[in-house]
């Protein structure tokens, strides 16, 4: 008999975006033909906009997209990008926390990020410390430009204030069976 284990587990999966270099051209020519679209308080983002490049997003990252779906042990599942947004935080500009709803799974792609400057995104658990009933944070660790995270969409999740001067552009999506 086992005497001690861990009942549930939120999967994470964390890798840089291959060829990099090229995909951050195609990603940023796709910014830059919808970024006069973008609005907002908190953060510029092209969220509301009813966008149409999920299948650019898609070709480009498909590679990325089956190695997190390989690694998350999905394999028996087909993704397909339901929604897009690109969201640009300047110094001050946050995101308060909120989740994606019911899709599979969610994607956060930092486009331009400097990890001397910025912060990458912040999770909160969906159950509290069983020692002193806190919130449970969990902060991703080697984020850097490039670097791509799935998650299960249903978590909360937030960005902190951007304390730096440099912009920070991230691309996020939606993944649906």
């Amino acid at each position: 008999m086992k005497n001690y284990f861990e009942a549930f587990t939120i999967p994470y999966w964390q890798s840089k975006v291959t060829n990099w270099e090229q995909k951050k051209k195609c990603l940023l020519t796709i910014y830059n033909n919808t970024k006069i679209n973008m609005n907002g308080d908190d953060q510029y983002t092209d969220y509301n906009n009813k966008n149409n490049y999920q299948s650019q997003i898609y070709a480009i990252l498909i590679d990325d997209i089956n190695s997190a779906r390989k690694g998350m042990n999905l394999n028996q599942y087909e993704f397909k990008i339901t929604t897009s947004w690109f969201q640009l935080y300047e110094q001050c500009h946050h995101h308060p926390i909120h989740n994606h709803g019911i899709n599979a799974l969610s994607a956060v792609c930092y486009i331009e990020y400097d990890s001397n400057e910025h912060e990458p995104t912040r999770f909160i658990s969906p159950f509290n410390s069983y020692i002193n009933n806190d919130l449970i944070e969990f902060i991703p660790s080697d984020i850097e430009e490039g670097s791509i995270l799935f998650f299960p969409s249903n978590i909360s999740h937030f960005v902190a204030p951007n304390k730096s001067p440099k912009p920070r552009l991230i691309l996020s999506f939606n993944l649906s069976l």
